[in-house]
């Protein structure tokens, strides 16, 4: 099998670390809202033949993630051990420059049919700011969910993490016509709704710990 070629010399390394420079300033974190960062040359650089597309996403939460998306010429994707590399230079951190099978453990990948290109997205070390807005909501959780009607989980529903199922929805192991899922606690689901397309928007309900699938 060949290979895409990936050259890390010192012009790729002042490629990445414009891009970098840029994206990881507070003012550029992207929200969400106005331009496309694929659209505006400030957020992208070409290595190669692979294209880098690199921002800070910030989570409705505050939470502030990492999320680069690459992709190459014609009909194939970027092979996983070039995509973790350049990760890598991106300021992905965890990686023990070898494995190539199984991403690290906080990092969340997808393969993007609609815009034919891998995505990779790692949370950021949180600032203090940022802390102290995760600590408003965790002592807030219990009353957030008040209210909210809960019921006795079924035999026959599987119960998960949070973080888990939200890995797994970015790898493609759940999507929405595998079945429904349910947030709720570890002995406890709700009615409301955990879908993977919307967990793929990074649109996650934070108050709730766990997720109660139902295949179809």
């Amino acid at each position: 099998m060949n290979l895409r070629a990936l050259v890390v010399d010192d012009l790729a390394k002042q490629k990445v670390k414009r891009v970098r420079q840029f994206a990881e300033r507070k003012n550029n974190w992207y929200h969400g809202a106005g331009k496309v960062p694929g659209d505006d040359p400030r957020y992208v650089c070409h290595l190669d033949t692979y294209r880098c597309v690199f921002t800070y996403t910030v989570h409705p939460s505050g939470l502030i993630f990492r999320h680069l998306s690459i992709s190459v010429p014609g009909a194939k994707y970027p092979n996983v051990f070039a995509a973790c590399t350049i990760a890598e230079l991106f300021g992905f951190t965890g990686w023990d420059g070898k494995s190539y099978e199984k991403l690290p453990p906080d990092w969340m990948g997808h393969v993007s049919d609609e815009e034919h290109c891998v995505v990779l997205v790692q949370r950021v070390p949180t600032p203090v700011v940022i802390h102290v807005k995760e600590s408003a909501l965790l002592q807030d959780e219990a009353k957030s969910r008040e209210g909210v009607p809960t019921h006795p989980i079924p035999e026959n529903a599987d119960v998960m993490t949070l973080q888990d199922f939200v890995r797994a929805v970015l790898c493609y192991s759940f999507v929405d016509d595998d079945g429904s899922g349910y947030y709720g606690t570890e002995t406890e689901m709700t009615r409301l709704p955990a879908v993977p397309s919307t967990i793929l928007k990074y649109d996650i309900d934070l108050r709730w710990s766990h997720v109660i699938w139902f295949n179809k």
